[in-house]
């Protein structure tokens, strides 16, 4: 009976400091989140690190020795492979929200000294986003039925916010590299400048034109023109349904009138 009093209560105090350092770890990130910064030096970085401290410690008091048997138990081992599964995954999250902000070394904070610097910037995010997202695919959250209601509501929560984290990283690793692409160019686009109570198919009436131009990771736009200046003498082959249904319109020859049909790619071409 002292023998089984004494492990007794060692589960107990590893199951309460484990419990405290969550509680702690969830502070600390949710201190970061109101002041949310990229800087590897800054106070946010500062309490993520604090975080991932306190979900070691969790994480060490879980893997006592005098937890093992708890786990042969079918209610009790449950609930200690989802606390772990838990506390192994959000350490995972922190440590690559970490190294992911000391890769980026501060870039979004400051004011960067020329374009290319912006795109390297830009490279190094798609890169930092594609590396975290590889790094989260092998989250295990553990299981998700039979647990005591804290470990169930903290392992939705968990869910629901990584999938978000996963997202944004799909987002960031795509949209990145495609817009370093853009900035580094050099890249022309036609800007038109749109006249909504002359409404075209819901796209408004084209009056005015200009060209987007980039390159050196710098963007420049050049003056707009009242695209009547720009009136076609002899015009463009259109789409011929677009040709028969609106030719009256100089669909062809003028920008005021390219907007006719809702069908974008019609439009663009």
């Amino acid at each position: 009976m002292v023998v089984l009093g004494a492990w007794a209560a060692l589960v107990a105090r590893s199951a309460w400091v484990a419990r405290s350092e969550a509680r702690e770890a969830v502070h600390a990130l949710a201190a970061a989140r109101r002041e949310a910064s990229l800087d590897p030096d800054g106070p946010a970085t500062a309490r993520l690190r604090r975080a991932l401290a306190h979900v070691e410690e969790a994480r060490s008091e879980l893997d006592r020795p005098w937890m093992t048997p708890l786990r042969i138990l079918p209610v009790a081992g449950r609930q200690i492979d989802a606390a772990e599964s838990l506390s192994e995954s959000a350490s995972l999250l922190l440590d690559t929200a970490i190294t992911g902000i000391e890769e980026l070394g501060g870039g979004f904070e400051r004011r960067l000294a020329d374009g290319p610097q912006r795109v390297d910037l830009l490279r190094r995010t798609g890169r930092v986003a594609d590396a975290a997202r590889a790094r989260l695919a092998a989250v295990d959250l553990g299981p998700s039925g039979g647990l005591i209601r804290p470990l169930a509501d903290a392992r939705h929560d968990f869910d629901v916010e990584l999938a978000r984290i996963r997202s944004m990283l799909d987002t960031a690793a795509t949209l990145a590299p495609a817009l370093a692409d853009v900035f580094e160019g050099p890249r022309h686009y036609l800007v038109l400048a749109a006249n909504n109570a002359e409404m075209r198919a819901g796209s408004g009436m084209f009056l005015m034109a200009g060209e987007l131009v980039t390159g050196n990771g710098s963007i420049g736009l050049t003056a707009m023109r009242p695209t009547s200046d720009l009136t076609l003498a002899e015009g463009v082959a259109v789409n011929p349904e677009v040709d028969a249904l609106w030719s009256w319109l100089g669909t062809g020859r003028e920008w005021r009138n390219l907007g006719a049909t809702p069908r974008f790619d019609v439009t663009a071409e």
